[in-house]
């Protein structure tokens, strides 16, 4: 959230603001006038409230453009992202992992399972992707 960087530029306080996807992209339901309106002010909030970051990262070149189609006013005067992909560990690949750990987390390849990366929200439709894995069980057996 964007909110507090006035207040830390207010107290000269520097700030970083990385921003993995706008909120105002996160609320898609605006059916009613009162909706409309409500997230109308809360989008242009958000905006205001990011001109203040002294820097800003996104997470790839896909959230940068996604930025500038969602704050053209920032883009207008120059506030532009940088990008700065999450970073790896590459050592703790290189490691060997204990027997033991290798059992308990082992996957056993030949039998299906479902793995989803993401986070758990309403709007992901998690229960389709069940339900998909679901039918795919069965025409499995």
């Amino acid at each position: 959230m964007s909110a507090p960087l006035p207040i830390l530029r207010l107290f000269g306080r520097r700030s970083l603001f990385y921003c993995h996807f706008p909120d105002k992209l996160l609320c898609v339901e605006r059916k009613s006038v009162i909706k409309k309106i409500y997230r109308a002010i809360l989008d242009f909030i958000e905006e205001i409230c990011l001109s203040f970051a002294n820097l800003i990262l996104v997470n790839s070149n896909f959230t940068k453009e996604i930025y500038y189609k969602s704050f053209k006013l920032l883009k207008k005067f120059g506030k532009n992202p940088h990008v700065l992909y999450p970073a790896i560990n590459l050592e703790k690949f290189n490691q060997k992992i204990s027997e033991e750990a290798e059992k308990k987390f082992k996957v056993e390849l030949s039998i299906p399972f479902f793995l989803s990366i993401n986070r758990y929200e309403r709007k992901k439709n998690i229960s389709l992707a069940l339900n998909a894995f679901s039918e795919f069980l069965k025409i499995t057996k």
